[in-house]
Protein backbone atom coordinates (compact mmCIF):
# COMPACT_ATOMS: atom_id res chain seq x y z
CA UNK A 1 0.00 0.00 0.00
CA UNK A 2 1.38 3.45 -0.94
CA UNK A 3 2.02 6.24 1.48
CA UNK A 4 -0.89 8.63 1.97
CA UNK A 5 -0.68 12.22 2.99
CA UNK A 6 -2.73 13.49 5.87
CA UNK A 7 -4.51 16.77 5.07
CA UNK A 8 -3.84 18.24 8.51
CA UNK A 9 -0.07 17.89 8.12
CA UNK A 10 0.06 19.76 4.79
CA UNK A 11 0.50 23.55 4.75
CA UNK A 12 -1.48 23.98 1.49
CA UNK A 13 -4.94 23.07 2.87
CA UNK A 14 -4.33 25.30 5.88
CA UNK A 15 -3.50 28.19 3.56
CA UNK A 16 -6.65 27.55 1.53
CA UNK A 17 -8.78 27.36 4.65
CA UNK A 18 -7.42 30.59 6.11
CA UNK A 19 -7.81 32.40 2.77
CA UNK A 20 -11.49 31.51 2.52
CA UNK A 21 -12.31 33.02 5.89
CA UNK A 22 -14.22 30.02 7.21
CA UNK A 23 -17.47 28.29 6.23
CA UNK A 24 -19.77 31.34 5.90
CA UNK A 25 -16.93 32.88 3.96
CA UNK A 26 -16.15 36.36 2.88
CA UNK A 27 -19.65 37.42 1.87
CA UNK A 28 -21.43 37.30 5.23
CA UNK A 29 -20.34 40.74 6.42
CA UNK A 30 -21.30 42.26 3.08
CA UNK A 31 -24.77 40.72 3.30
CA UNK A 32 -25.27 42.01 6.84
CA UNK A 33 -24.13 45.51 5.89
CA UNK A 34 -26.44 45.50 2.87
CA UNK A 35 -29.34 44.46 5.12
CA UNK A 36 -28.63 47.34 7.48
CA UNK A 37 -28.46 49.72 4.54
CA UNK A 38 -31.75 48.35 3.18
CA UNK A 39 -33.43 48.94 6.55
CA UNK A 40 -32.11 52.49 6.66
CA UNK A 41 -33.15 53.31 3.11
CA UNK A 42 -36.63 51.93 3.77
CA UNK A 43 -37.07 54.68 6.36
CA UNK A 44 -36.21 57.67 4.18
CA UNK A 45 -35.41 56.72 0.56
CA UNK A 46 -37.79 54.03 -0.76
CA UNK A 47 -37.23 55.15 -4.36
CA UNK A 48 -33.62 53.97 -4.09
CA UNK A 49 -34.79 50.51 -3.00
CA UNK A 50 -37.27 50.40 -5.88
CA UNK A 51 -34.51 51.36 -8.33
CA UNK A 52 -31.84 48.91 -7.13
CA UNK A 53 -32.55 45.31 -6.25
CA UNK A 54 -28.94 44.59 -5.27
CA UNK A 55 -27.52 47.24 -2.94
CA UNK A 56 -24.06 45.68 -3.15
CA UNK A 57 -23.80 46.23 -6.91
CA UNK A 58 -21.24 48.67 -8.27
CA UNK A 59 -23.99 50.79 -9.80
CA UNK A 60 -25.97 51.05 -6.56
CA UNK A 61 -22.89 52.00 -4.55
CA UNK A 62 -21.77 54.59 -7.11
CA UNK A 63 -25.24 56.13 -7.20
CA UNK A 64 -25.50 56.21 -3.43
CA UNK A 65 -22.25 58.16 -3.22
CA UNK A 66 -23.69 60.78 -5.60
CA UNK A 67 -27.24 60.90 -4.29
CA UNK A 68 -27.52 59.55 -0.74
CA UNK A 69 -30.86 61.30 -0.14
CA UNK A 70 -33.99 62.24 -2.08
CA UNK A 71 -32.90 65.89 -1.90
CA UNK A 72 -29.62 64.97 -3.59
CA UNK A 73 -31.39 62.87 -6.22
CA UNK A 74 -33.40 65.88 -7.32
CA UNK A 75 -30.10 67.62 -8.15
CA UNK A 76 -28.53 64.56 -9.78
CA UNK A 77 -27.39 65.18 -13.37
CA UNK A 78 -27.12 62.60 -16.10
CA UNK A 79 -23.49 63.46 -16.90
CA UNK A 80 -22.29 63.00 -13.33
CA UNK A 81 -24.13 59.69 -12.96
CA UNK A 82 -22.77 58.46 -16.29
CA UNK A 83 -19.22 59.30 -15.19
CA UNK A 84 -19.76 57.58 -11.82
CA UNK A 85 -21.06 54.42 -13.50
CA UNK A 86 -18.03 54.37 -15.79
CA UNK A 87 -15.69 54.79 -12.82
CA UNK A 88 -17.52 51.92 -11.12
CA UNK A 89 -16.69 49.67 -14.07
CA UNK A 90 -19.87 49.78 -16.14
CA UNK A 91 -19.05 49.44 -19.85
CA UNK A 92 -22.24 48.55 -21.72
CA UNK A 93 -25.70 50.07 -21.63
CA UNK A 94 -24.61 53.12 -19.67
CA UNK A 95 -27.12 55.50 -21.27
CA UNK A 96 -30.12 53.25 -20.62
CA UNK A 97 -28.94 52.48 -17.08
CA UNK A 98 -28.49 56.18 -16.35
CA UNK A 99 -31.97 57.01 -17.66
CA UNK A 100 -33.51 54.16 -15.63
CA UNK A 101 -31.72 55.19 -12.43
CA UNK A 102 -32.56 58.88 -12.71
CA UNK A 103 -36.22 58.12 -13.49
CA UNK A 104 -36.39 55.70 -10.56
CA UNK A 105 -34.81 58.08 -8.05
CA UNK A 106 -36.98 61.03 -9.07
CA UNK A 107 -40.29 59.25 -8.51
CA UNK A 108 -42.71 60.76 -6.02
CA UNK A 109 -42.11 59.53 -2.47
CA UNK A 110 -42.83 60.49 1.09
CA UNK A 111 -40.03 62.48 2.66
CA UNK A 112 -38.52 62.90 6.09
CA UNK A 113 -37.72 66.39 7.41
CA UNK A 114 -34.51 67.66 5.79
CA UNK A 115 -32.46 67.42 9.01
CA UNK A 116 -33.48 63.78 9.52
CA UNK A 117 -32.89 63.04 5.84
CA UNK A 118 -29.39 64.53 6.00
CA UNK A 119 -28.49 62.45 9.06
CA UNK A 120 -29.77 59.28 7.44
CA UNK A 121 -27.90 60.14 4.22
CA UNK A 122 -24.66 60.45 6.18
CA UNK A 123 -25.24 57.01 7.64
CA UNK A 124 -26.07 55.61 4.18
CA UNK A 125 -22.82 57.07 2.81
CA UNK A 126 -20.94 55.30 5.61
CA UNK A 127 -22.60 52.00 4.69
CA UNK A 128 -21.71 52.59 1.01
CA UNK A 129 -18.06 53.19 1.92
CA UNK A 130 -18.11 50.03 4.02
CA UNK A 131 -19.54 48.05 1.11
CA UNK A 132 -16.86 49.50 -1.20
CA UNK A 133 -14.15 48.35 1.20
CA UNK A 134 -15.73 44.91 1.55
CA UNK A 135 -15.99 44.50 -2.23
CA UNK A 136 -12.29 45.30 -2.57
CA UNK A 137 -11.40 42.92 0.24
CA UNK A 138 -13.45 40.12 -1.32
CA UNK A 139 -11.65 40.62 -4.63
CA UNK A 140 -8.28 40.49 -2.87
CA UNK A 141 -9.26 37.34 -0.97
CA UNK A 142 -10.54 35.69 -4.15
CA UNK A 143 -7.23 36.42 -5.87
CA UNK A 144 -5.25 35.07 -2.90
CA UNK A 145 -7.43 31.96 -2.83
CA UNK A 146 -6.95 31.38 -6.58
CA UNK A 147 -3.18 31.73 -6.16
CA UNK A 148 -3.10 29.32 -3.22
CA UNK A 149 -5.34 26.86 -5.05
CA UNK A 150 -3.19 26.89 -8.18
CA UNK A 151 -0.06 26.24 -6.12
CA UNK A 152 -1.63 23.18 -4.48
CA UNK A 153 -0.11 19.97 -5.90
CA UNK A 154 -3.53 18.40 -6.54
CA UNK A 155 -5.21 21.43 -8.10
CA UNK A 156 -5.19 19.99 -11.62
CA UNK A 157 -6.79 16.77 -10.41
CA UNK A 158 -9.45 18.59 -8.39
CA UNK A 159 -10.18 20.94 -11.29
CA UNK A 160 -10.72 17.99 -13.61
CA UNK A 161 -13.81 16.85 -11.68
CA UNK A 162 -17.11 17.94 -13.26
CA UNK A 163 -18.49 20.95 -11.44
CA UNK A 164 -15.28 21.69 -9.54
CA UNK A 165 -13.15 23.17 -12.30
CA UNK A 166 -12.95 26.79 -13.22
CA UNK A 167 -15.39 27.86 -15.90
Amino acid sequence: MGATREPASQPEPAALTSATGGPPGRHLGRTQTASKLRSLLREYYPAFLATFEDLTSREARATLHLAPSPADSSRLRKNSLTAALRRAGRRCGIESATDRIIAGLKTQQLRQPLVIEAAMAAQARAFARTLDTMAGNITNLDNALATAYQSHPDSTIISSFPGLGRS
